[in-house]
C-alpha cells in the first residue's frame, strides 16, 4: 500500500522544501506542455500562458509531496495526471455536447499521466540522491 504525506506551508523550511520539490517538476512539464503546443497547437501568447499556469499548477500538486520514496511519488504522480486527464475530457465532452476522441485528445488521456508520473518518479530520485531536498520529518 503506498502512503504518502502532504505537507501545506507548515512553516518556512517547509514552504522552502516544497519549492524545491516543485522546481524540476515545473520546468520538465513546462518543456513538455510546449512542446505539445508546437506539436498539436498553435503557438501564441495565450497557448505559452496557458502552459506556465498548467505547469504550475501540476508542480503544486506534485510538490505538496512529502517524499517518501521515488516508487510512492511515481504514483502519487500518475494519479494527478489521471485526474488531471479525466477533467480535460469532461470539459471537452460537456463544451462539445458529444465525445469525439481526436489524436490530441489520445495524447492528453494517455500521455499526461505517464507525463506527470514520471517526472515526479525522476523528481523525486534527483532529490533523494543529490541531498537537495531532506524531509522535515
Amino acid at each position: 500500500m503506498v502512503k504518502s504525506s502532504v505537507t501545506f506551508f507548515g512553516s518556512n523550511k517547509d514552504s522552502l522544501a516544497g519549492l524545491k520539490r516543485s522546481l524540476i517538476p515545473f520546468f520538465s512539464i513546462l518543456i513538455l506542455s510546449l512542446l505539445f503546443i508546437l506539436t498539436f497547437g498553435q503557438f501564441t501568447t495565450f497557448t505559452v500562458m496557458a502552459a506556465v499556469v498548467f505547469s504550475l499548477i501540476v508542480c503544486s500538486c506534485v510538490g505538496i509531496q512529502d517524499i517518501s520514496s521515488s516508487r510512492n511519488s511515481g504514483i502519487w504522480g500518475l494519479l494527478i495526471g489521471w485526474v488531471l486527464a479525466a477533467t480535460y475530457l469532461c470539459l471537452k465532452v460537456i463544451n462539445e455536447s458529444k465525445l469525439d476522441v481526436s489524436k490530441a485528445d489520445l495524447s492528453v488521456l494517455i500521455g499526461l499521466p505517464v507525463a506527470t508520473g514520471l517526472v515526479s518518479y525522476i523528481n523525486s530520485f534527483i532529490l533523494k540522491r543529490s541531498k537537495f531536498y531532506r524531509s522535515s520529518r
